[in-house]
């Protein structure tokens, strides 16, 4: 029994080992492709490693302002949307909504859709959103939300597979902890800060 346990936790161990290298490698080759010099073979490994490659990198670009873009629509977009996964997740599981079981079917039926499919809608939609970015109210005549950090951000606030997650979490949190809050006088706004989500 203890050598057909430890084959099997060598095997899990092995594949393990295996997706690891699958993902690294990659990785690591690229790494080691950004620090070849200019003129050498990037199928060898290099004669000396050419941190200069980043420097100049940095220096062709405004990289500075493209990573301070990057975090800023990263921090925003995923703090927003875990505040409103959490809101939409804990109303879905805790409280009494109209079909609340349909909207949970909607849900699901967005996690089997691709994002390329909701990218070019996502585009037309922030390029011809009223009254923003010189269009008028039918939405021509202007930019709409293209090229600000709205534009980029937005899209991102609603996630399907969040908000299914949040919902799944508050659902198997016991009911009678609301209950008791109740009767103790708080409101769903401290039952849900103070009881359910912490």
């Amino acid at each position: 029994m203890r050598w057909r346990s430890f084959l099997s936790s060598g095997a899990a161990h092995l594949v393990a080992l295996l997706l690891t290298a699958l993902y690294l490698v990659p990785l690591l080759y690229m790494v080691m492709v950004s620090l070849v010099p200019t003129g050498e073979s990037t199928l060898e490994l290099p004669g000396r490693l050419a941190w200069e490659n980043y420097g100049a990198a940095i220096a062709a670009s405004d990289f500075p302002l493209f990573f301070v873009n990057s975090t800023l629509v990263a921090v925003v977009a995923s703090v927003a949307q875990i505040l409103l996964s959490c809101m939409a997740g804990y109303a879905l599981a805790k409280l009494p909504v109209r079909h609340g079981n349909t909207i949970m079917l909607l849900l699901i039926a967005l996690l089997v859709l691709p994002p390329e499919i909701v990218m070019v809608p996502l585009f037309v939609i922030s390029n011809k959103f009223p009254l923003l970015g010189g269009n008028d109210l039918f939405g021509s005549g202007g930019m709409g939300m293209l090229d600000t950090y709205a534009g980029l951000i937005l899209p991102h606030l609603a996630s399907a597979l969040a908000i299914f997650l949040m919902r799944q979490f508050y659902k198997d949190l016991p009911d009678e902890l609301g209950q008791a809050a109740r009767v103790d006088g708080a409101g769903e706004w401290r039952i849900f800060l103070r009881i359910y989500t912490p």
